[in-house]
């Protein structure tokens, strides 16, 4: 009790000085907070950009051509099935594949405008179409009851365009009837046939393509088969999203045993394709943000060694000239322990006002969050720094110092 009320009384006597070194720490709290907060900081934006940022990657041909493709078999299954490891990496996958639409049951006089031309486009992914989308967000009404999973499946419900519904004088809910026809491709052996077909409403597309109904890719694939004589099920056109942005790398590296790279050089080579990664901005984005985390991860370890050294020097500053006053406590009987004990107690608790002065001043004044494992790190490098002096002072000569004069 007597050294705790010792130690607060010369605080008290010399409490300028005191303030002085209690600031000092103040601000390596701040620094040390501020900086702490800001690796979080930057850990979090990081961690939200893998979960968050989108990366898709698209099938092409070697010259780089994504559209009107004749996509089948392994080149399909390699993206959707479990045989093939790519798969586990995708999700969102988009198929789609274009019919003529030749007549409307409804006004036979309509799809023979030879002005426009309309097409019935299987997809399975309805997010990928631009056209259906907006900036200010979804640009479509489903009929209650329904969802985009009706794409991922065989079916008969589609999406009319709301001028065209006008046109055919339907509404949502009511069935369609069409002619259509398969686009000339490389499995068409002759002319392709017209195919009947009856769709169901399920929803209104508000878009500025009146031209196109949308269903799902299964039945206009199913429907093409039997328009070009194939029974081949193909697509124009492969996208699909990264499941996991951390496996992008990886994902990478096994694509390359199924892909080629873009090569606008090749000759024409048939069914050899691409596989392009839409990753730049990721990529550009995370390497920016883990070299400022390196940086400040590098800065951190000469923050506490600088907090450590300043312990040091704080404690010989507040000290020097009191060195007569600590030998005769030392020629009166004091022992060592309890002057290393004083000195203890004095500069920790100046270091610990300064830890509450800088962790009010980082909390309501800067508004970072306090974080008490930052705090707990500075005090145990301040209070080593002190100790080590405290060692220092009670291996101090008695009479050595007391024949020095001040």
């Amino acid at each position: 009790m007597f050294l705790l009320s010792y130690a607060i009384k010369h605080i008290y006597r010399r409490y300028i000085k005191c303030l002085t070194a209690a600031c000092i720490c103040m601000s390596f709290v701040i620094l040390l907070c501020g900086l702490g907060s800001s690796i979080r900081k930057q850990e979090a934006e990081l961690d939200a950009i893998y979960n968050t940022m989108p990366i898709y990657v698209e099938l092409s041909d070697i010259k780089g051509n994504r559209n009107n493709l004749c996509i089948y078999g392994a080149h399909i299954d390699i993206f959707t099935s479990e045989e093939y490891e790519l798969s586990v990496y995708l999700k969102d996958i988009c198929f789609k594949r274009t019919l003529k639409i030749q007549e409307f049951e409804d006004n036979k006089q309509l799809a023979r405008n030879e002005e426009l031309e309309f097409y019935l486009i299987g997809i399975t992914n309805v997010e990928s179409m631009e056209n259906l989308w907006t900036e200010q967000g979804e640009n479509i009404k489903l009929q209650d009851g329904f969802s985009y999973n009706m794409f991922l499946e065989t079916s008969d419900y589609c999406l009319v365009n709301e001028r065209l519904l006008q046109l055919l004088g339907k509404e949502l809910g009511d069935s369609i009837l069409l002619t259509v026809k398969s686009l000339q491709n490389d499995f068409s052996r002759e002319e392709p046939k017209e195919v009947k077909a009856e769709l169901l409403i399920s929803g209104v597309v508000k878009s500025r393509d009146f031209n196109t109904i949308y269903c799902s890719w299964n039945k206009a694939s199913l429907l093409g088969a039997e328009s070009d004589y194939s029974g081949i099920w193909y697509t124009e056109s492969m996208r699909a999203a990264i499941r996991d942005n951390h496996l992008l790398n990886e994902f990478k590296e096994k694509a390359k045993t199924y892909f080629s790279h873009v090569d606008i050089t090749a000759p024409k080579a048939m069914h050899l394709y691409a596989l392009t990664v839409y990753d730049s901005i990721f990529t550009k984005t995370v390497f920016q943000i883990q070299r400022n985390i390196q940086f400040l991860k590098a800065i951190l370890p000469m923050i506490l060694l600088i907090s450590f050294g300043l312990s040091f020097l704080t404690s010989f500053l507040l000290t020097r000239s009191r060195k007569q006053e600590l030998a005769i406590m030392r020629s009166l009987g004091i022992s060592k322990s309890k002057v290393m004990a004083i000195v203890l107690i004095e500069n920790c608790t100046i270091g610990i006002m300064g830890i509450l002065f800088g962790g009010l001043t980082v909390r309501f004044l800067l508004k970072f969050n306090v974080y008490i494992a930052d705090i707990i790190l500075f005090f145990i490098c301040f209070t080593a720094g002190t100790v080590l002096f405290a060692f220092n002072v009670a291996a101090w000569n008695t009479l050595r110092i007391l024949r020095i004069r001040e």
